[in-house]
């Protein structure tokens, strides 16, 4: 198990766990103890073979299909493949960057690891225990969506009377003639989906699950500051003879006290601030390519509801699919608002504490926390598209506007 689980001290870290199997069955996380150059080539493997292929030849065939209709075009047939072909198709251009720095994710990883993300008192303790269920329970969750409808896509084949593929493909040769060469590709067609819904559900849940650990560690910041004076007394009541000194140097004890606890607080921002950066430019090309087809695969999945039968089997299959992929982008959604929310309320955060109760020194190293709540951390897809839910409306929006065009087409 030692090159699956790297199991930590940093329960940051180890809420992530989960998601690092899949990552490096495909080829996205490196397995422990593998040379890099090992693992290079078997990322490059499982790229070539399980990711770009399928959505290539279904491309093909909906080309050669619209080239033959003559003006008679299945428009759920159509929908349906292009639905599937956006879906795997964009994990092409999502899984690239990655597949070529296979460590990169693993940088953003290490940040879990840092003493200073790790120190936190029996108050901040508890945001810690919810971040580590959010992440679990989220990914268990989100896993779960995802095979739901990895499942009714893949059995929706069964209820045809003549053989067919959970999506079509283009091939040089007559598969159906065939029982084994049948059987293996439509096996090899669900192997490539799951490729799609085991790292999907795994990236886009750590991803989440990263910018949230860096929202807690806002939160602790401002927990710390609320509680300074809390804080500088208990540590006078240690058994260390503190007691015993005069009333003055007690009171210049707890004032350095608390300037050391302002200054832990402005470190942690700064590696916070970093954090947040590593996210943004290992994640920003995967999530740019999320949030362009979601526009588009929000928009066939909607136009399949408007033709398809209701209530039919069909019916509930897109249902699934369009619940898991509006999930998918409101979950980047909301944790890149909830990032952004943290750090804009952190001055007003800081303007409530009791900070007239401190020294001059104190009050000074408050400004720099300050300094830094002026500029709120914004992850930008692409470097273009704000994470936040002003964006998923937007897109909402956009894919309601390109199925009115389509529909008014048909």
């Amino acid at each position: 198990m030692s090159i699956w689980l790297q199991n930590t001290k940093s329960k940051l870290y180890n809420a992530f766990l989960l998601q690092f199997i899949p990552l490096r069955v495909y080829g996205l996380y490196p397995f422990n103890g593998w040379p890099r150059h090992v693992y290079d080539i078997y990322a490059m493997i499982m790229y070539v073979i399980l990711i770009v292929p399928v959505p290539i030849l279904a491309s093909i065939y909906v080309g050669k299909l619209l080239s033959s209709s003559n003006g008679s075009i299945n428009m759920v047939e159509i929908s349906d493949s292009l639905m599937v072909i956006t879906e795997m198709g964009v994990n092409i251009f999502k899984y690239l960057d990655l597949k070529l720095h296979p460590n990169s994710i693993k940088k953003t990883m290490d940040w879990l690891n840092f003493p200073l993300f790790n120190n936190f008192d029996k108050r901040q303790e508890r945001m810690i225990e919810q971040a580590y269920d959010f992440c679990r329970k989220f990914y268990f969750l989100f896993f779960l969506s995802c095979c739901s409808t990895l499942l009714t896509w893949a059995s929706k084949s069964l209820f045809s009377n003549n053989r067919k593929f959970p999506v079509e493909i283009w091939l040089p040769f007559d598969p159906y003639e065939n029982s084994f060469v049948y059987y293996f590709l439509h096996l090899y067609i669900f192997l490539s989906a799951t490729n799609t819904v085991f790292c999907n559900s795994a990236l886009d849940t750590l991803i989440t699950g990263l910018i949230y650990q860096a929202a807690i560690q806002v939160r602790i910041i401002k927990s710390t500051v609320a509680n300074l004076q809390a804080i500088a007394d208990e540590k006078l009541l240690k058994p260390d003879g503190i007691l015993s000194l005069e009333p003055a140097m007690k009171a210049t004890k707890k004032n350095n006290i608390i300037y050391g606890e302002i200054a832990r607080c402005v470190r942690r921002y700064g590696q916070v601030k970093r954090f947040v950066a590593d996210i943004e430019d290992v994640y920003s090309f995967a999530l740019f390519s999320q949030f362009a087809i979601s526009v588009l695969l929000i928009c066939f999945q909607c136009l399949q509801l408007s033709i398809v039968e209701p209530l039919s089997y069909r019916f509930f299959y897109i249902i699934t699919t369009l619940i898991t992929t509006t999930s998918e982008v409101f979950m980047y959604c909301y944790a890149g608002s909830l990032i952004y929310n943290e750090t804009l309320s952190l001055n007003s955060d800081l303007y409530i504490s009791n900070w007239l109760d401190l020294d001059l020194k104190c009050q000074k190293a408050l400004i720099i926390i300050m300094e830094y709540g002026k500029h709120p951390f914004i992850i930008r897809a692409g470097k273009l598209v704000d994470l936040s839910l002003d964006t998923f409306t937007l897109i909402i929006r956009r894919s309601y506007s390109l199925l009115a065009i389509l529909q008014n087409y048909n």
